[in-house]
């Protein structure tokens, strides 16, 4: 049996449309529900979410504990790869609600709406705060057996180590601890066991939902280890190629046969470091609020990925054509390659895609009205267009970090 701590919260996106409950402990719960015999889910409830709890628990056969609250937390994006606008808000004054728990084996989540306490045999901790992570046995929490399972933010934030091997073994000296796991997101992961640790490169999947593929990483990792009894390097490879199939399909409860049932083949990448070389040229308009809005939401993202991005509007800026033109072409012939945004079909952009398939320059590029409009040359030139946001950006950088 496993027993999960962990917040329910509405989870709203608008690109492409989302509405569902779910938060990291309701979302581990359920996609463990078809491949685990017992789950328990501890959490917090509020009026709006009772209702849609005690529907999963009878649909998905969990069992549910939860502490009533007059507060509903949501989490917005505008898509999924935004950051999120969370309409949780508490006073200093005010006290957390306090869950203990104490299990054989134990999944935690960090939880915005609660404090938790728990003691368990195995334990797998995933802190789920990339801003101000705490340590597992900061309030009293005890473990014979315990994971830290972080992302890189968290990993450093925790150990005060900006490089991620230095972090994970100095996660592994913490109080309880036999291994840690740090996801760097489109990089990978990196599993720590005594003084040996293992890379696992990213899958690349047809397409990419990232919202929740953390949760499902832990929870399949627990599954595994303490189920299953798969030793810490196994349990990470089956979190992570669980994780790839969510994020394809977004599909939950996860599959009990998961190759065979869906013909699912991903392909490991090729990133084999934290760095990659080169640069990505941002094409796009840039002569409205809109257009000049997303080019910046494009631009952060890369930059936040740690990829380098050549924007002509930031690197250039607005001037007499040929002298702007000359020092745009000048940074695609030194990029390797092109990132284009495509809805508006802007002169400027297409020239620089012909530029750029002329030079052998790939060409990725995102258009949420891809079915409606004409890319019969672009598409016959091998560019790659892609009708969702977060698919375009994935699918560019796991192409980039090839060349």
């Amino acid at each position: 049996m496993i027993s999960i701590v962990g917040g329910a919260y509405f989870e709203y996106c608008h690109f492409p449309s989302w509405d569902e409950l779910f938060g990291s402990g309701l979302r581990a719960a359920i996609a463990l529900s078809s491949i685990s015999k017992n789950i328990s889910l501890h959490t917090i409830s509020s009026t709006k979410s009772e209702f849609i709890l005690n529907v999963y628990k009878s649909q998905f056969n969990i069992e549910i504990h939860s502490i009533k609250s007059y507060k509903s937390i949501s989490f917005s994006y505008l898509h999924p790869l935004a950051n999120p606008y969370v309409s949780f808000q508490t006073s200093k004054k005010e006290k957390l609600p306090i869950i203990k728990l104490e299990a054989e084996n134990i999944l935690k989540f960090g939880m915005i709406d609660a404090l938790s306490i728990v003691a368990g045999k195995n334990v797998v901790y995933d802190p789920q705060s990339p801003l101000n992570p705490q340590l597992f046995d900061e309030n009293g929490s005890t473990a014979k057996n315990l994971v830290y399972i972080c992302n890189l933010k968290e990993a450093q934030k925790l150990t005060n180590n900006s490089d991620v091997i230095k972090a994970g073994k100095t996660l592994l000296k913490f109080k309880f601890v036999v291994a840690s796991i740090i996801k760097c997101d489109i990089r990978g992961t990196y599993v720590f066991v005594g003084k040996d640790y293992l890379y696992l490169p990213p899958f690349e999947t047809k397409r990419v939902w990232p919202i929740g593929s953390g949760d499902i990483f832990s929870a399949v990792f627990t599954h595994f280890w303490c189920e299953k009894n798969l030793s810490i390097f196994e349990s990470a490879k089956k979190a992570s190629l669980y994780t790839a199939f969510y994020c394809e399909n977004k599909i939950l409860p996860l599959p009990t046969n998961l190759i065979s049932s869906y013909s699912f083949k991903p392909i490991p990448s090729k990133i084999k470091s934290l760095k990659i070389n080169g640069q990505i040229y941002l094409a796009g308009a840039f002569f409205n609020i809109q257009e000049l809005w997303l080019i910046n939401e494009v631009r952060n993202i890369f930059t936040s990925k740690k990829i380098k991005v050549f924007s002509p509007y930031h690197n250039v800026g607005i001037g007499p054509a040929a002298k702007v033109a000359k020092k745009d072409l000048i940074a695609l012939k030194r990029s390797q390659l092109l990132f284009a945004l495509l809805d508006n079909l802007d002169t400027g952009t297409v020239f620089e895609i012909g530029y750029a398939r002329a030079l052998g320059i790939p060409v990725f590029g995102f258009s949420q009205n891809y079915e409606n409009n004409n890319f019969a040359m672009l598409n016959g030139t091998d560019c790659n267009i892609y009708n969702d946001f977060s698919t375009a950006i994935y699918k560019c950088i796991w192409e980039f970090a090839k060349l």
